[in-house]
């Protein structure tokens, strides 16, 4: 489970970079006995891990309710939450954020990986290789004892 999270963690990461948007995310650790729950920063995110008997669908409610009302936001800041857990969806409308599935979020991110590669690479020359920089006798000699 760790390398999973670790791997949606990186995933999220670049995702943050890209798209600049503020990203935390909510392990459920409600079942782990005596868990008091963590939250740290994982390079650009936020990384939650409930306590005991807190799910994270309790702990995404309230985060939610309290950044949407939050005096540091700013108006025109949006609370998006990725779940696929209907009742979560429908609850977080209610409380003014929007949601975005799990999968709708996992397209989003590669869409955005995709629109940055064509916006950085489209203008940049291919990689040059070292056969292209050298001169014809150079490339005849190494291709020689290449290939004896």
């Amino acid at each position: 489970m760790d390398g999973a999270r670790r791997k949606l963690c990186d995933a999220l990461c670049e995702y943050c970079a890209l798209s600049r948007y503020r990203i935390i995310v909510v392990f459920d650790a409600h079942l782990v006995a005596g868990g008091e729950g963590s939250a740290e920063e994982y390079r650009n995110i936020r990384v939650v891990f409930t306590k005991e008997a807190e799910t994270a669908d309790i702990y995404i409610e309230k985060a939610a309710y309290k950044l949407k009302r939050s005096e540091n936001r700013a108006d025109h800041d949006q609370i998006t939450v990725a779940t696929s857990d209907l009742l979560e969806q429908l609850i977080v409308l209610g409380n003014g954020a929007r949601r975005i599935s799990s999968e709708d979020l996992w397209k989003e991110m590669e869409n955005t990986q995709e629109e940055m590669r064509r916006k950085y690479l489209k203008d940049k020359p291919q990689r040059n290789t070292l056969e292209s920089l050298l001169d014809a006798e150079t490339a005849r000699k190494l291709d020689a004892l290449r290939y004896g």
